[in-house]
């Protein structure tokens, strides 16, 4: 009698154990990340007629989160972004049309203090906007790039589908003759702007977070009508 009983103890133990535990999110099982895709701060400024434009995080950033590095330049292709944090930066695309832009970014953070440094060969109007994002891997996936003229309605898509369901979606849209103002895209949310009403140009970034795969599209609204660079990037 009492073997059953020291038997039945240990199944319901078993049991108990199985049920107890809970696995991690679908996006940090998919992303290698330690819970949900979060925006965990953001921040952007600009600089008039400089080479260089530094912003610092309002917060300290955390260990092994990822980080976004938008640079902006009227007329220009902005060169490499620095930190002085020691982070190692990877550029994921850079785009010139009505010129000129790029997106870098960091898959692993170091934590603490930091700011962030965007650059130009030769003086111009600089916008940076800056994200850190946790329960991100980071791996690039799929990017769009398109300049539109004369519109207020922008928008730009991936062309292909994501691969993976969870992934963070990244919209920038410059203009680089019109100081201007915008209205989030559809889905996305939070979002930065920097209006340059000396230097007559605009930077906007927005993100959002799927749980789908499929085509990608960065939309949003502008007050004036202008001509824009337009990129959608995608990270999993």
């Amino acid at each position: 009698m009492r073997k059953v009983l020291l038997i039945a103890a240990l199944l319901a133990l078993a049991f108990t154990c199985q049920a107890q535990y809970v696995p991690t999110t679908l996006a940090a099982q998919q992303h290698g990340g330690t819970g949900v895709i979060t925006i965990v701060q953001h921040k952007s400024t600009f600089c008039l007629s400089a080479t260089t434009c530094a912003l610092a995080f309002s917060s300290s950033v955390g260990a092994g989160h990822f980080l976004i590095y938008a640079v902006a330049a009227s007329d220009a292709i902005p060169t490499i972004t620095t930190d002085n944090n020691t982070n190692s930066i990877v550029n994921d695309l850079t785009y010139c049309s009505f010129c000129g832009e790029r997106i870098d970014y960091v898959v692993s953070s170091n934590s603490g203090s930091t700011t962030v440094t965007g650059n130009v060969a030769t003086s111009h109007n600089l916008h940076v906007h800056i994200w850190e994002i946790s329960g991100l891997a980071g791996s690039p996936d799929k990017n769009g790039t398109t300049n539109q003229t004369a519109v207020t309605a922008l928008t730009v898509s991936t062309g292909t589908a994501t691969t993976t369901a969870n992934e963070l979606v990244f919209g920038l849209f410059f203009n680089t003759t019109q100081a201007n103002t915008f209205t989030v895209g559809s889905g996305y949310g939070p979002s930065e702007t920097t209006n340059d009403t000396s230097g007559f140009d605009a930077l906007f970034t927005e993100v959002k977070i799927v749980s789908t795969t499929g085509v990608q599209t960065a939309t949003a609204t502008a007050a004036t009508s202008s001509n824009f660079d337009c990129i959608v990037a995608t990270f999993k």
